[in-house]
């Protein structure tokens, strides 16, 4: 498909009021610097002419979604799973799903590549998140090393849970300060927890002592992939995970232990030994595979 052939629009939460707006921004980036004619909508009755357009939206957010027949339209989470019924009077709707084990997968699922699937009976399309820098992004990033001499573990994002609450006291008891910065139910009214924008939390991550992302009990039995992986790998630092079963797609590029004492000891000693090349290879690997120019390529592959 040419890019004269479409037009892109965006449809639902603005940027920095709810975690999805920050999949719609990599949505956004992605197809602009790809030269799309891309729009990006509130969830709000809009005048405009929508025809031949492909639409990407999330389930929650589509309530005045104009419907034509001539677009097509990715939702995610339209359906909880590869339900055939749910799509059958929607011709032109995908149903876009995010990742993880425990989809009832049909047995013909097509494999678009290496980390998206697709199963053309029910127009499921799964995905995985990735990072919100472009690969020319990530190459201008210099990979930052380890540094014993930083005081402060800055997480990016929403603590949810007792094992982030207890890998936080963790860190403080090395001797580390721990921070909590931004997420998506924060508020800009308050200096302390408040939505960090692209720069903001690049820098922030960039100057914490150490980078990583802790999941709760679903995400580890469900083998979910978080976006925070991508990313912070992405902004140029070593990066550790207490989910054991995101290792088959991460491979050496990721720090891996479940018992939340052993990660912080594990991640300093991976870190501290990393080489230049040994961060910027983990970059190269997301640069590759895990942008949202990787994201649109599989959705356009089903069209």
């Amino acid at each position: 498909m040419q890019q004269s052939d479409h037009r892109f629009v965006i449809w639902g939460y603005p940027l920095h009021t709810h975690t999805h707006s920050y999949i719609h921004y990599g949505f956004f980036k992605a197809l602009q610097s790809l030269g799309y004619d891309v729009r990006w909508f509130d969830d709000i009755s809009v005048n405009e002419n929508f025809e031949n357009c492909i639409f990407i939206t999330e389930s929650n957010c589509k309530k005045n979604i104009p419907i034509i027949k001539s677009s097509k339209y990715f939702i995610h989470n339209f359906c909880g799973g590869f339900e055939k019924q749910s799509l059958i009077n929607h011709e032109n709707v995908y149903n876009l799903l995010v990742y993880h084990e425990e989809y009832n997968f049909p047995n013909n699922l097509q494999s678009l590549d290496d980390y998206s699937w697709y199963d053309p009976e029910t127009k499921n399309i799964v995905i995985m998140w990735g990072t919100d820098l472009l690969p020319e992004e990530i190459d201008n990033m210099k990979p930052v090393l380890y540094d014993r001499s930083k005081c402060d573990v800055n997480f990016i994002g929403t603590i949810q849970g007792k094992n982030a609450v207890k890998f936080a006291h963790i860190c403080a008891d090395h001797g580390k300060n721990f921070y909590n910065l931004g997420g998506y139910t924060g508020s800009s009214q308050n200096d302390n927890f408040k939505f960090y924008d692209n720069i903001e939390s690049v820098n922030s991550l960039r100057k914490s002592y150490l980078s990583f992302d802790i999941r709760e009990e679903q995400h580890l039995r469900n083998g979910y992939v978080p976006c925070r992986v991508f990313k912070n790998i992405s902004y140029g630092m070593w990066t550790g995970s207490n989910s054991i079963k995101i290792k088959k797609f991460f491979g050496e590029h990721l720090t891996i232990n479940n018992n939340l004492s052993e990660l912080y000891d594990d991640l300093v000693n991976d870190y501290s030994s990393c080489t230049e090349k040994k961060i910027r290879n983990s970059m190269n690997y997301i640069r590759d595979n895990h942008t949202y120019l990787n994201r649109v390529n599989s959705l356009l592959s089903v069209i």
